[in-house]
């Protein structure tokens, strides 16, 4: 078991969200572990205890910790610029089928 890190501040409203989102079968399965991930944070669980219950890399729970810490949900679901799946036609092809 490692360490209990500084428990994560959120708000009741933040919690409440989150624990929505975590319990949520609908939800993308991203965001229900990243969500399951906060609220351990936020209870004082050790980063590498939550990557191992939640099937992540301690840096994953780090990366998420901070982006939280800064943004809080804000930014929530949101896909950072040149992550996530490149396209496998060319802007050229799609331009052309549409246009055939």
């Amino acid at each position: 078991m490692s360490a209990p890190a500084t428990p994560l501040m959120m708000s009741p409203a933040d919690r409440e969200v989150l624990t929505r989102v975590a319990r949520s079968s609908t939800a993308a399965h991203r965001e229900v572990v990243r969500a399951g991930v906060l609220l351990a944070a936020a209870e004082g669980v050790g980063n590498r205890t939550i990557a191992r219950e939640h099937g992540v890399s301690a840096m994953t729970v780090r990366a998420w910790r901070d982006a939280f810490d800064a943004d809080g949900l804000k930014h929530w679901g949101k896909v950072k610029k040149g992550r996530g799946r490149k396209p496998s036609i060319p802007d050229e092809t799609v331009a052309e089928i549409v246009r055939v």
